[in-house]
């Protein structure tokens, strides 16, 4: 493996990585045991073209910036803390190997946004992988993983 590669890896095991969502979900991630592949949102016209889960490197959450804002829950209202795995993906990277050529739903998506802090895993992420789920608000814990 070369030495680029190799820092690389050891980057991306070194950052905390995070996953939000609203507390109504949580009690489904808890009773599946994983978090769910959902849209990837490379395709607006195909339902779960190149399914993913949404991971983002901001431990303080803007709704705006990780396009969570305009649903009737918080979607950031609960903080998942994941575990770095050598598959996660930066969201730069991630589109540019899977997105259709010219898809100008790219730009709308990433529009007045922070796409740099956005990861993405291609398999769905298991309990185990996961450190801590808790409510930002109440400071409720819902799950806490092994060390």
């Amino acid at each position: 493996m070369r030495r680029k590669q190799l820092k690389d890896i050891r980057k991306k095991l070194a950052t905390r990585y995070y996953h939000y969502t609203s507390k109504v979900h949580v009690t489904n991630i808890l009773k599946s045991g994983h978090l769910k592949l959902t849209e990837s949102n490379l395709k607006q016209d195909v339902e779960l073209y190149k399914p993913v889960v949404w991971l983002t490197t901001k431990a303080i959450p803007n709704d705006l910036e990780l396009g969570l804002s305009g649903s009737a829950v918080d979607k950031t209202e609960v903080k998942i803390i994941v575990k770095p795995q050598k598959h996660f993906k930066s969201w730069t990277k991630f589109k540019k190997e899977n997105a259709p050529l010219n898809n100008k739903w790219i730009g709308v998506l990433e529009n007045n946004r922070n796409p740099e802090s956005w990861y993405i895993s291609e398999k769905e992420v298991p309990l185990s992988q996961v450190e801590l789920i808790e409510n930002r608000y109440t400071k409720e814990i819902y799950y806490k993983g092994e060390n």
